[in-house]
């Protein structure tokens, strides 16, 4: 290590420097004495409890940290999501789109079992007009946990790609959750006037 290099865990205060036959740490010597003291032994073994402490603290925050900062980002697209529905012909809608999908990837990826983000992340690609995707995520959320929410919004999906019997499936599902859920009522009442039962 050269010296004054920052410590490999992010510590920007912690430095690490080489020196024949010690190191030093936070210009604190542990340097073995000549004789090899009990008290150079426990300096080390102090050193190497610190580090490891750092290492279990910084894994055991990001693991804590991951849901905070993916509810942080939520919040940051779910604004920027509802700025542009009320702005439709607001400019750089795409882009503002975009930007609102790459902050919910990402909350995603921080906290893979939040289902309100999956659906925030579906509805943001029917905003921009990727089905596919949108149907994905939906799909990825009911992995999560089994609603009405989830099945009705993976209709209006088949529904927009004319998948009929399939957005069918979907709202009688919904309402064998909850009979009263009044989106899959309303999406089937659309869907009965398109295309009727068969």
């Amino acid at each position: 290590m050269t010296a004054g290099a920052s410590f490999i865990l992010g510590f920007p205060d912690l430095t690490l420097t080489r020196k024949p036959g010690c190191l030093e740490l936070n210009s604190m010597e542990a340097c073995p004495s000549p004789t090899g003291s009990s008290a150079s032994k426990s300096r080390w073994i102090k050193t190497g409890l610190s580090i490891t402490c750092a290492v279990l603290c910084g894994a055991a925050l990001d693991y804590v940290s991951g849901p905070v900062r993916a509810l942080l980002l939520e919040r940051e697209a779910h604004a920027v999501l509802r700025a542009v529905t009320q702005e439709p012909t607001a400019p750089y809608r795409g882009i503002w789109l975009e930007y609102g999908i790459r902050k919910l990837v990402k909350a995603c990826e921080l906290d893979p079992l939040n289902q309100s983000v999956r659906l925030l992340l579906g509805t943001a690609y029917l905003l921009d007009g990727r089905l596919e995707p949108a149907l994905d995520s939906f799909k990825n959320a009911e992995r999560i946990r089994r609603d009405p929410r989830v099945y009705t919004d993976m209709a209006f999906c088949y529904m927009q790609m004319r998948e009929w019997q399939r957005a069918r499936d979907c709202l009688e599902l919904a309402l064998s959750f909850k009979p009263d859920f009044q989106d899959a009522l309303d999406y089937l009442a659309e869907l009965n006037k398109r295309k009727p039962v068969q």
